[in-house]
């Protein structure tokens, strides 16, 4: 995702296809991989759009460590030299030595280390950061808590945002809009994420409530069709056949789900369905015609 945010920054290309991006240079710091595997990655984002990455510069195998006075020389130097306003960081605690849960190293990091290079150069920088192990399980009624280490992280960011993998979708995830100092919050975003022949994309399906808004739909049309054919076992493939014009696959799938959380449907091994008991007894006492839909 930060890749992506990379490569549409340095080009001025919507965000997502959907938030507006100025014309950036951009500084890409990480520890992890290299600039060639970088490349590679960006290349599989580019996915047909051809957007070059000229205006991105990258840091990469330096030993760069924020809390010493040589790299943020070298962080300067390295802004400067290449006309960068927009850093972003791969992860932060690649680039940082002490106890992420210390409320005083931060402290420091943020003010003693980040501030007078923000001061200097104008740059705006995006820090990625780990959540908490166990996310998906335990969540707080604060979603900032899951953040990891200690909370001056949140504390002293302009805005954050969270990306959370979706445990029941696979290549789906929720990107919440958890802190904004500036500007109004939005709506959670629900993202996919695909790889395909050497490509890879990143679409921005919906928020949360038009998703939400389109399974629930999609759910009552499918019960719906299910009842008044008096269908009471099938393949996930026919539903996919049935709906295929009017929903995507996602949604099917999704709705799917829903309709078995709900207790109407029973997936009895993968990809198969059947009415559960109680649905089936409701058709045959009232004749597979009348049921409430």
């Amino acid at each position: 995702l930060a890749l992506e945010l990379a490569l549409s920054s340095s080009n001025e290309f919507s965000f997502l296809g959907r938030f507006k991006t100025t014309k950036s240079k951009v500084g890409y710091i990480d520890e992890e991989n290299g600039v060639e595997t970088l490349k590679e990655r960006l290349s599989m984002l580019d996915n047909g759009r051809r957007l070059p990455i000229k205006d991105i510069a990258f840091l990469s195998f330096q030993g760069f460590n924020l809390m010493l006075s040589e790299s943020r020389d070298q962080l300067q130097e390295f802004i400067k030299k290449n006309g960068i306003n927009v850093v972003i960081v791969d992860t932060l605690r690649r680039i940082i030595k002490g106890d992420e849960n210390d409320a005083a190293v931060f402290n420091d990091i943020f003010v003693r280390y980040l501030r007078p290079i923000i001061e200097e150069t104008g740059c705006t920088f995006i820090l990625q950061h780990h959540l908490r192990k166990g996310i998906g399980q335990k969540k707080s009624g604060d979603i900032l808590d899951e953040l990891r280490g200690s909370s001056e992280i949140a504390n002293y960011a302009d805005s954050v945002l969270i990306c959370e993998r979706n445990t029941k979708i696979g290549g789906q995830f929720t990107l919440y809009h958890a802190k904004s100092r500036r500007s109004k919050q939005q709506e959670p975003l629900i993202l996919s994420f695909e790889v395909s022949e050497g490509q890879a994309s990143i679409k921005l399906i919906g928020t949360a409530n038009e998703i939400m808004a389109a399974d629930e739909k999609c759910a009552h049309e499918i019960r719906k069709h299910i009842i008044q054919n008096s269908i009471t076992q099938f393949k996930t493939k026919d539903i996919l056949d049935s709906f295929s014009g009017n929903y995507s696959d996602s949604t099917i799938k999704r709705a799917l789900r829903l309709l078995v959380e709900q207790k109407h449907l029973a997936n009895t091994k993968k990809g198969f369905y059947e009415l559960n008991q109680e649905t089936k007894e409701s058709m045959d006492n009232m004749g597979q015609t009348s049921l409430a839909i």
